[in-house]
């Protein structure tokens, strides 16, 4: 009856009630499956045109193929299929610093990719002979103790075995999950807005791909560019970190520690 009431064969009225629903499906077009340029793609393409319009497509898909990582795989027929995510696209900068409320930066170096113990405890080594030879050292601190303190970073580990001992070199060690009582944690918080800052204003630079060779003619990959980039932002920055700054910041972690020497609760942010 409701097929003869709507002008349409019975048969279609059967196959509507068996499929239990009156859309067709979708024919032709692209497939998921086999689907290149995904939504997510679109939108990073979108992005680059945004920042740079003068992006030829050559340069898109470079930057695309460097950007992007591959999240599906397959796996033999009777073998655990398992997901193998690259955790990071390359090393990372390292900032090595020493700062004292008196001289500022004390010393400071950059590194690409971690630091190892043995480094740290050159670096250490380094330290004691900046102080050492340090105007303000041999003005004001004459025949004290260098008192180097550090935290529980990685690379700190077995540092007391590694370093050459001096007997005017003393090593402080923070109890671990103390950041409140480490002022140079806040330090490195102040220089790493300058660098973001910095990286901001380079923004263009760093987007213009059309400059890919260095001094010397020879061709650089987008990591090795934007590390170059991050380095120079990282020298140009370190300059904010002044004595005033260490010595605003180690008040700032007096009560910290004074709440330490006393078992007092701390709370983190206060």
């Amino acid at each position: 009856m409701v097929a003869a009431s709507n002008g349409f064969p019975r048969s279609t009225a059967y196959a509507l009630v068996n499929r239990g629903r009156a859309d067709n499906k979708r024919r032709g077009g692209a497939r998921r499956s086999v689907t290149k340029v995904t939504p997510a793609i679109k939108h990073a393409l979108e992005t680059c045109l945004d920042d740079n319009c003068t992006y030829t497509l050559e340069a898109m898909k470079k930057m695309l193929i460097a950007d992007g990582h591959r999240g599906r795989g397959r796996a033999k027929r009777g073998e655990l299929a398992t997901v193998v995510i690259v955790p990071s696209k390359g090393p990372n900068l390292q900032i090595q610093c020493a700062v004292n409320s008196t001289i500022g930066v004390i010393l400071y170096r950059l590194q690409q990719g971690s630091i190892k113990m043995e480094e740290n405890a050159e670096f250490v080594e380094e330290i004691y002979k900046a102080v050492k030879a340090s105007p303000e050292f041999a003005d004001n601190y004459k025949g004290k103790n260098v008192v180097i303190v550090f935290d529980n970073a990685p690379a700190h580990r077995q540092t007391e075995d590694r370093i050459t001992e001096h007997d005017d070199m003393v090593l402080l060690r923070l109890t671990p999950y103390s950041p409140m009582c480490n002022p140079i944690d806040n330090c490195i918080s102040v220089l790493k807005s300058h660098i973001k800052e910095h990286l901001a204003r380079d923004r263009e630079a760093i987007s213009d791909r059309s400059n890919m060779v260095d001094e010397d003619g020879a061709p650089l990959t987008i990591s090795v560019r934007q590390m170059r980039f991050l380095e120079r932002a990282a020298k140009a920055s370190i300059k904010h970190v002044t004595p005033t700054l260490v010595a605003h910041m180690e008040l700032h972690a007096r009560d910290a520690v004074t709440a330490t020497e006393t078992m007092d609760d701390m709370c983190y942010g206060e």
